[in-house]
């Protein structure tokens, strides 16, 4: 049983994550649900198979009375109590299946952008609009996609990409953002931020490996400014302050830049409006914006708003484009902010531990540092698979699974 759960969780996460924003169902039952449940009774097996065993039946039940107490009419913040009591069981089911071995996540997260880099292609190349169909992304642009669409696998009209020019190319943004098998291309950036950083910081050789192939190219083909961001930091930062990296990072470059190169051989229309200083800035306008609304200065939005392309058919109203902005609108802000401060002092005295007790440290910082970074850019802190991931990141904060010999 815990083998199974070790195998299947994370990969259950990942496909549920597709058909939840799909809202598809068998028989009239959402289908997310029931392997939303599976996820549950797994990672709660999991966290029973660990020293934490009566912390995690403690919080389990607490779950399971806030969710019931909201149900029949409760709070609002017994809803934020169930759900952040589920997070903390994924997070401590992370530690213990990936904690000591990062090498097997790094493999899954290798297979599952393996899976969906030929995927990627297809829809780049706008082959069928059949590989479009679970792209809630489309939502972008009302006119062309609705909220009535959603997991209808409706058609859309595909046009050229290969060696087709920027004065020739037809904007498409399922086309543009190609999401594999994940529903959209900001959790997708998600995830392959977290196998960049995850795959430099591995105990490895400095030999290229079809990792690297598969993590940069997937990388390339998601157009990703986050992404990108995140592999320059690791890589250039490499160069100045980890000897024992730089001819590794030196080869990544390369061949960073040889599929970029290729990119934009094949998709030179792509590449000139991926890299075009409007599209560079609008990503970045929205979050910053989106940030100083939260902190009230609406002013700055008038100044720097006007000016945003709105192309894409969306705007900034109403919705937040950071976990950080969340944050700041929060409610019960400083109460979130003491806390993740107080989970911040302790992880970094674990870190002190067990460097002392000559053990690596790198990966779970490195890992850390991505999953952080993300939120800056897309709030996805509820999403079971990250939460997952992040109990590999906070792997040193749990001092009595590394302290103990692991259970089976």
């Amino acid at each position: 049983m815990f083998k199974f759960s070790r195998y299947l969780l994370l990969p259950i996460m990942l496909v549920n994550l597709t058909i939840a924003e799909n809202l598809w169902k068998i028989f009239g039952f959402p289908m997310d649900l029931g392997l939303y449940l599976v996820t549950i009774c797994l990672a709660f097996y999991v966290g029973l198979c660990s020293p934490y065993r009566k912390v995690v039946i403690a919080i389990f039940f607490v779950a399971i009375f806030a969710r019931l107490f909201f149900t029949l009419g409760g709070f609002e913040l017994t809803h934020i109590v169930s759900i952040a009591s589920l997070a903390i069981i994924f997070i401590i089911a992370g530690a213990i299946l990936y904690g000591r071995n990062p090498l097997f996540l790094h493999k899954q997260l290798t297979i599952y952008l393996g899976l969906s880099l030929p995927i990627m292609l297809l829809q780049i190349l706008g082959v069928s609009s059949f590989f479009m169909g679970w792209n809630t992304g489309y939502l972008h642009d009302p006119s062309v996609f609705s909220l009535e669409d959603i997991g209808t696998f409706k058609e859309f009209q595909l046009y050229p990409t290969l060696f087709v020019g920027i004065d020739d190319l037809i904007y498409s943004y399922g086309q543009a953002r190609p999401v594999g098998l994940m529903h959209g291309s900001n959790p997708l950036s998600i995830f392959v931020s977290i196998a960049i950083a995850l795959n430099f910081s591995i105990a490895r050789t400095n030999r290229l490996t079809y990792s690297d192939l598969i993590i940069t190219t997937v990388t390339m083909l998601l157009m990703s400014k986050m992404a990108f961001v995140i592999t320059f930091i690791l890589y250039f930062g490499a160069l100045i302050i980890l000897p024992a990296k730089r001819l590794l990072a030196l080869r990544l470059i390369t061949l960073c830049l040889f599929i970029l190169s290729l990119y934009y051989i094949l998709f030179p229309g792509l590449f000139m409006v991926g890299f075009s200083s409007g599209m560079v800035m609008e990503a970045i306008a929205y979050r910053l914006l989106d940030i100083l609304r939260a902190l009230g200065v609406e002013n700055v939005y008038a100044l720097i708003g006007t000016q945003l392309s709105v192309s894409n058919g969306f705007t900034i109203e109403g919705k937040s484009f950071s976990s950080i902005s969340l944050l700041l609108k929060s409610k019960i802000m400083f109460e979130l902010l003491f806390v993740l401060m107080t989970v911040a002092v302790i992880y970094l005295l674990r870190l002190r531990m067990m460097v002392r007790s000559l053990r690596q440290v790198t990966v779970y910082l490195t890992v850390l540092f991505a999953c952080v970074l993300t939120q800056f850019a897309v709030p996805f802190v509820t999403a079971t698979p990250f939460q997952l991931i992040l109990g590999f990141a906070m792997y040193p904060l749990f001092k009595r699974i590394w302290m103990s010999v692991p259970r089976s």
